[in-house]
């Protein structure tokens, strides 16, 4: 994303915003050892510690609104929002509140760590926020005409990871089976269907 809008000679900022105590790590230190591009971090301190949704919300509206403050209007200056999170908690109910409050161009993207908003079986109930892009994997971004600027060394190494089944965190099979287990009331069932979910999932790309 950050080499794309630098080759489209577009401005692009970068902001990290988690709940994690500030005490608990170092944000900027774990940006840089990742390679994440740099940008402010906001993390909770024991002043701002109340609610989840609270603290993001009000951080990152007063992100937002600083950024329209910048804006040159009469050149027809217009803020575009990309929003990345996951559905462990409150990001896709901040960021959508938080789209229809500012009235702001927003994309939002919530990885389904839940494994709750995407597709497994007809037979199972979702649960979504209209006008979010929920995905399981990153196969399912790279499908997207959004990011089809994305290298072809980047697809390969999602791909191959895909295909070795070590692109998705393992712990998230545990995840599916807890979820249809609490559905079936069935731990052997809902441990068959997991795998069969898992491995289904596997084929799909």
């Amino acid at each position: 994303i950050e080499n794309n809008h630098k080759d489209n000679q577009e401005v692009i900022k970068f902001y990290y915003v988690s709940a994690a105590y500030e005490m608990t790590f170092n944000a900027q230190d774990w940006l840089n050892k990742y390679d994440f591009p740099e940008g402010d971090s906001v993390l909770k301190t024991f002043k701002n510690k109340g609610a989840t949704y609270n603290f993001k919300h009000e951080v990152i509206k007063n992100i937002i609104e600083k950024e329209i403050m910048t804006l040159d209007k009469s050149e027809g200056e217009i803020l575009e929002v990309l929003m990345f999170g996951d559905n462990a908690q409150v990001d896709a109910v901040v960021y959508s509140d938080l789209s229809h409050e500012l009235l702001i161009n927003t994309k939002i993207y919530i990885r389904d760590v839940r494994a709750e908003a995407v597709f497994f079986d007809s037979t199972l109930p979702i649960k979504k926020i209209a006008g979010i892009n929920y995905y399981f994997s990153e196969v399912e971004l790279l499908a997207l005409p959004e990011f089809s600027f994305v290298s072809t060394e980047l697809k390969n190494k999602t791909y191959d990871s895909y295909k070795m089944q070590t692109l998705i965190p393992s712990y998230t099979l545990k995840t599916i089976n807890r979820r249809l287990d609490g559905l079936y009331n069935d731990k052997k069932r809902a441990n068959y269907d997991a795998h069969k979910f898992w491995n289904d999932y596997y084929l799909r790309y």
